[in-house]
């Protein structure tokens, strides 16, 4: 498949309209981007496809039905938290379950930790990946890597939320990693088409993988970007098991790389936390201690 010939938000939509009502309010994706997702999913006809980033299931029930004629398919779906973000009453995908559960028996769903403690669950032979994560970095950068090796040759990646920066007011400024991961690979890519307010620019795009992508030559500039500062650092145990994982994957060279990485950016965390604590210790005693201590002493000389 010529992945730059197609328009994935003209195909097959009306096989999208009966779900749309059911997740409405619950879908990370805006009205042409679910389209779009549903008409790539149409057009590579997927047997195993991966998901990273699943918060009610809005995408999961999305991709399920665009491979429930296909025998055999899968959906392997993966998300950090065990519980929906936005109400933690509902459990990461509740969607499914609630509203298709006719679904349900090709999905596979991880909850409650990074995406390389499921990697050997998963097993190769991906041929469709949906990454839609935290979006500040490490995010998307580094959960691509992490899936990476699983990737078959031809693989179709989408990216969702690639103009986040560029939200109005500059909101979302800092939440650029799924732009810096789709514009870093150089494999045939195409974007949507249509445009959704309030967004400027498109906002979801599909990468067609041409060779093993742990062979790639980008896969160093992926590193370098991981440099750049972190909105979050993973735990301790949870950097463990990406290197772990990084190890048995990807070049000696390119492992120590990520290691030195992880330390840099835990020493980096523990600065700003030092300086916000200082900060937080400055403006108490200017807002609290200083004014107390001159009430005090104001009424010891009064009383004197």
């Amino acid at each position: 498949m010529n992945i730059r010939n197609i328009v994935p938000e003209q195909i097959e939509r009306e096989r999208l309209l009966p779900l749309r009502e059911k997740i409405a309010g619950l879908s990370e994706m805006k009205s042409e981007e679910q389209f779009f997702l549903n008409g790539i999913v149409r057009a590579v006809k997927p047997k195993k496809s991966l998901e990273l980033g699943v918060a009610a299931g809005g995408g999961s029930a999305i991709i399920l039905n665009a491979i429930r004629d296909i025998d055999g398919a899968t959906l392997h779906s993966v998300d950090y938290s065990e519980r929906w973000y936005k109400d933690h009453r509902k459990r990461s995908g509740f969607v499914v379950g609630e509203r298709f559960p006719d679904l349900y028996e090709k999905w596979n769903l991880y909850t409650g930790g990074v995406a390389a403690r499921f990697c050997n669950d998963i097993g190769g032979g991906v041929d469709f990946c949906l990454i839609d994560t935290a979006h500040a970095l490490p995010g998307e950068v580094l959960d691509f890597l992490m899936v990476c090796p699983l990737l078959r040759e031809g693989a179709v990646v989408v990216l969702h939320d690639l103009c986040l920066h560029t939200w109005p007011r500059n909101r979302l400024r800092n939440e650029y990693a799924s732009s810096l991961l789709f514009n870093a690979l150089d494999d045939p890519k195409i974007t949507i088409r249509a445009v959704d307010p309030p967004m400027l620019f498109p906002n979801i795009g599909a990468v067609r993988i041409e060779k093993h992508a742990t062979e790639a030559d980008y896969i160093d500039d992926l590193l370098r970007f991981l440099t750049f500062p972190w909105k979050y650092v993973p735990l301790p145990e949870e950097a463990d098991e990406i290197l772990r994982h990084f190890s048995k994957h990807y070049r000696s060279d390119q492992a120590e790389f990520l290691r030195r990485i992880f330390s840099f950016q835990r020493e980096n965390d523990a600065t700003r936390l030092k300086r916000r604590l200082n900060g937080i210790e400055r403006f108490v005693r200017s807002t609290l201690v200083k004014p107390l201590r001159s009430l005090f002493e104001r009424k010891s000389r009064d009383a004197g």
